[in-house]
């Protein structure tokens, strides 16, 4: 029988790192972007019997994502807490949290990551079935939707061969999504133009940027939705992964996975470790729950017809 974790002598002590684009960090800021995961997790924990000031701890720190620094910063706080288990919402915190707990404990802390795009790419774990080491946790990329979204593009608007891929270099999941997406574009006939944007800051202008080299379609990956409007504004069709920021910034469509339950499934990975299960042994969870967003309004906007084909998948069709 497995220990409760509720017979401990003193509270469970979790570390959260997640990120915010507000252009703040700390201990206790946190916008619109990471709240949603951020309180899914703590309801998880709570209908799991966790109870702050009771049974746990919970100490959140929030990293800048303009800011490379502060991601440093913010993992070195917690790991210096000394709590019993970390967890990072996306993966620039994973990446933070995993060096920082490596360099300080020798990795002698669990971690749980959420919305990790590619979690073997990026070298987080050895593998999904076996993640080996003290890592595990909740993956929110499959390359089949990276090639996905653009059969989608191609089929909404057949006269697109140059679509711009405004990416970050500095982010491991654009790095993964942007090969994965060139690996399938010659089939579709599609010649990709991939431009930098290294904040959300810069997208506006790398979208600006694209267009004047001709580009005829803007991908937005990672967290650079932002640069949609730039992109309606130059008359091009966008496309992002996250459902929640078709609505939000105007793309055309969006495909991917909503990441806020795969927040409050982490509290049961949580669960788990404390009660005896080892990281190493809990596979990396894949997403099967896969939305698309289409918005009609658009596609009036930008003069597009979305054909049958693609409106029959849609779980969402914006009017």
């Amino acid at each position: 029988m497995l220990p409760s974790p509720f017979s401990s002598p003193r509270p469970r002590r979790i570390g959260y790192l997640t990120e915010t684009t507000g252009g703040v960090s700390g201990p206790g800021t946190l916008d619109g972007g990471g709240a949603p995961g951020f309180f899914a997790f703590r309801d998880g924990l709570r209908d799991l019997g966790y109870v702050v000031g009771e049974n746990q701890e919970l100490e959140l720190r929030v990293a800048d994502i303009g800011s490379a620094a502060t991601y440093v910063e913010r993992a070195d706080e917690l790991v210096a807490q000394r709590p019993d288990i970390l967890v990072a919402s996306r993966t620039a915190p994973a990446m933070a949290l995993s060096r920082a707990a490596r360099d300080v404990t020798d990795n002698a802390v669990p971690l749980v990551f959420v919305a990790v795009g590619g979690p073997v790419e990026i070298g987080l774990v050895e593998s999904l079935a076996r993640p080996g080491g003290n890592v595990t946790g909740l993956a929110s990329f499959r390359p089949d939707l990276a090639s996905k979204r653009l059969e989608l593009l191609k089929a909404s608007a057949p006269a697109v061969m140059r679509p711009a891929v405004i990416w970050n270099p500095s982010n491991a999941d654009d790095a993964v999504e942007l090969a994965a997406m060139q690996a399938v574009a010659p089939r579709l006939g599609l010649l990709l133009q991939p431009v930098e944007a290294r904040s959300p800051s810069e997208v506006t202008s790398a979208v600006d940027a694209a267009a004047r080299s001709g580009a005829d379609a803007i991908v937005l990956l990672s967290s650079l939705a932002g640069g949609a409007s730039a992109a309606i504004s130059a008359r091009l069709p966008a496309i992002f992964s996250r459902p929640d920021a078709a609505g939000q910034y105007g793309v055309l469509f969006a495909l991917g996975v909503d990441t806020t339950p795969m927040h409050r499934r982490a509290a049961t990975y949580v669960h788990k470790i404390f009660t005896g299960a080892r990281a190493a042994d809990l596979p990396v969870e894949q997403p099967t729950a896969i939305e698309l967003v289409v918005n009609l309004q658009t596609a009036r906007a930008l003069g597009i017809t979305v054909p049958d084909s693609v409106l029959s998948q849609a779980t969402t069709i914006i009017q």
